[in-house]
């Protein structure tokens, strides 16, 4: 019987404010049983495989392994992105040009001359001894799959940049990019693409390093047609103006109304996700506290009515 999680649902459905999200399961929220027995990725995650001889590991808080968890296992000690669950991939270093990936079907192929918008987050886990900035995502038209767990030689169209080693391990950290598609996309595979040889990496001195590797969990995997978020997301503006700043912000931001009203404001990640709202805002000034939500790309909107969006603006949380 498999075991369904309404909260991937719920969540999710909100990416419909900007534009469907053409990954299959992109919260790993849908898994086929609780109980593991072996390390085969596409047994227990809905539409998730991986296409070498790598085993990616596999987190969720019904797993009755100790080792598969959420949020303490044998990567160390993190909560979801979102839900309840994720995945994990080694970035390389323990051995020589070793590498794990996944890899999934979009739900459509991708059209020729779009652009699409596409983002996941990673988490270096407590255990890992290194870290790299070379993490990024492969689209390619047919599915990828080779008998071996050594560098996949793609470059990616999306990336994280050269030289940001990622070493956080408490919060997740956002890789997001845009690309234009040749036509026909319909495989995506995300993990480190590089040669050791051709590698980014520091070495990290943790409390529970045991692991002389690069090890890192992922979790909110989105590609989405620009078109259907329409490149207006970042600004919409009819007739009202309003300031955003400090931009980018790192705590409080401040919004400036020019116009007289009642308006709410509501604060929105790049998934659709509606994750802070403000009511019957007056004219003025006024104040956000973002210190608590994660790095990334967020936007601004104001509403009038409650419901009619009549203003919005991006904003980068650092």
């Amino acid at each position: 019987m498999k075991n369904r999680f309404a909260i991937g649902c719920l969540i999710f459905s909100a990416c419909h404010l900007f534009g469907q999200n053409l990954v299959d399961n992109p919260s790993f929220e849908t898994i086929n049983t609780c109980t593991v027995t072996d390390g085969l990725l596409s047994k227990y995650v809905d539409h998730w495989y991986t296409p070498t001889y790598g085993t990616p590991d596999f987190y969720n808080v019904c797993f009755n392994s100790l080792g598969n968890k959420v949020p303490k296992n044998m990567g160390g000690y993190q909560v979801a992105h979102t839900g309840v669950g994720y995945l994990g991939v080694v970035c390389g270093f323990q051995a020589p040009n070793w590498r794990e990936y996944i890899s999934s079907k979009l739900i459509d192929s991708l059209h020729v001359g779009k652009k699409y918008n596409v983002s996941f987050y990673v988490n270096l886990s407590d255990s890992s001894q290194m870290a790299t900035s070379r993490i990024g995502m492969y689209l390619s038209k047919d599915s990828i799959y080779t008998k071996a767990d050594t560098v996949l030689g793609f470059i990616p169209q999306i990336e994280n940049t050269y030289g940001n080693i990622i070493t956080d391990t408490v919060n997740w950290t956002l890789i997001s990019g845009s690309f234009i598609a040749s036509g026909g996309e319909r495989y995506i595979t995300i993990g480190d693409f590089y040669a050791d040889i051709n590698s980014d990496s520091a070495s990290i001195q943790t409390l529970q390093g045991f692991h002389k590797m690069a090890y890192y969990y992922i979790d909110d995997v989105s590609v989405v047609d620009s078109a259907d978020i329409g490149d207006g997301i970042n600004e919409l503006n009819n007739n009202l103006n309003f300031d955003v700043y400090p931009n980018p912000a790192t705590g409080i931001v401040n919004v400036g109304l020019s116009q007289q009203g009642k308006y709410d404001l509501r604060l929105i990640n790049v998934l659709g996700e509606v994750v802070y709202r403000q009511q019957e805002t007056i004219d003025g000034k006024t104040i956000i506290d973002v210190s608590g939500f994660s790095k990334g790309i967020y936007f601004i909107e104001v509403l009038e009515e409650s419901t009619k969006v009549i203003g919005r603006k991006k904003l980068i949380i650092q």
